[in-house]
């Protein structure tokens, strides 16, 4: 069910995708980052049959590391506030969606599923690459594209890997 970050509207999931595949939602126009758990909105049908895979049922809230206290305490938040409370969240956007840089100052994991088409994500070291004006001056020799095809999953920040802040823009085809 939606509301005024849906555009205003009200909707319930299945007419918002059957209006997206008829091509009356404008490409800039998307669910983004809808919490499947929020009281008011969210999903609690499609949040009660889903289930998180085992690799990714981890919650950093429950079990955080010194460096995720850290994190939270540089953006002024500590574990007793749980700023993904309401997730697993929602991405529902037709061909041609672009959204805006994102600065993941938590230093958070993501997984996703990709049920349909593809999206692009262009992954920047926030280390190898200088901001002026919030514009991009300097980006990675190379940057990092995860273009999983329907029904696959794309990971962000391997475990196994040093941690490093990301910051990214995705645009989906």
């Amino acid at each position: 069910r939606g509301g005024p970050s849906w555009g205003g509207q009200v909707w319930n999931l299945s007419s918002w995708v059957h209006e997206l595949w008829s091509g009356r939602i404008p490409s800039h126009v998307g669910i983004f980052d809808k919490g499947l758990a929020t009281a008011q909105n969210g999903c609690p049908a499609l949040l009660a049959k889903f289930h998180v895979p085992p690799y990714f049922a981890h919650d950093v809230f429950k079990h955080p590391s010194d460096r995720f206290i850290a994190s939270l305490s540089s953006a002024g938040l500590t574990t007793e506030v749980d700023p993904f409370k309401d997730h697993p969240s929602l991405f529902v956007q037709g061909a041609g969606f672009v959204s805006a840089m994102h600065t993941d100052t938590l230093a958070s994991h993501f997984w996703q599923i990709n049920l349909s088409g593809r999206k692009r994500w262009t992954l920047f070291s926030a280390t190898d690459m200088e901001q002026r004006g919030g514009l991009l001056r300097k980006t990675l020799h190379v940057s990092t594209e995860l273009a999983p095809g329907a029904g696959s999953a794309a990971a962000g920040q391997d475990r196994s890997a040093p941690p490093v802040e990301v910051q990214w823009a995705s645009t989906f085809e």
